[in-house]
This record gives C-alpha cells, structure tokens and sequence, in this order.
C-alpha cells in the first residue's frame, strides 16, 4: 500500500501507532458487545522506529488485551517494514515533510 510520509502521517506514528483488533471469525455475530461480536483482544503497536530509515522494521511478539483486563488474554506476531522501494522517502517527523513513501 502506499503511504504519503507528511506531517499527519508522522504525529500520528509518533501518537497513535497501528491499533490492532483480533476477532473469532467463528463466533456468529448475536449483538454489539464484545463477547457477542467475538473480540478476542487488541493492542497498540508503536510505529515511530519506522521514520529512522527506509530499512527500519517493527517486529515482536505482541500480548493481546481485553479492555479491563491486566493480563494477556493471547498474543499476535507482527512484521512491519517499509516495502524495497529505492524511489520512497522517509523523513523525520522534524523535516519539512512532501516525498510519498511505501509501506
């Protein structure tokens, strides 16, 4: 997918990151809360490493949360990087910021 590395993009890596839901698609969908729907868990994966270079990867093991709970109720393995594209530009979030980059 291409990616446009400006201003907004990188406040919302340094902010927001990429949020993850994880759903049961076995679970038949019988209403609106969690357990209905078939939420297993969520997490939110920090991204800012990705504005260090064109090479720069995030990747771990991530523990999966219910709202209200303290303990992993699982986890989720996640590779994130930018895509071997030498046109794509990857500035500071400091940087006066127009190139488009791939991700």
């Amino acid at each position: 997918m291409v990616v446009r590395v400006d201003r907004d993009f990188c406040r919302w890596l340094e902010h927001q990151g990429l949020h993850v839901l994880v759903f049961d698609a076995s679970a038949p969908s019988a209403g609106a809360s969690e357990e209905q729907i078939g939420l297993i868990g969520e997490v939110h994966v920090p991204l800012l490493q990705l504005l260090s270079s064109r090479t720069a990867r995030v990747q771990g093991n991530y523990p999966l949360h219910r709202p209200g709970t303290q303990s992993p109720v699982g986890y989720i393995e996640i590779a994130i990087g930018w895509q071997d594209d030498p046109t794509s530009v990857v500035a500071g979030a400091g940087d006066a910021l127009e190139p488009q980059g791939t991700a």
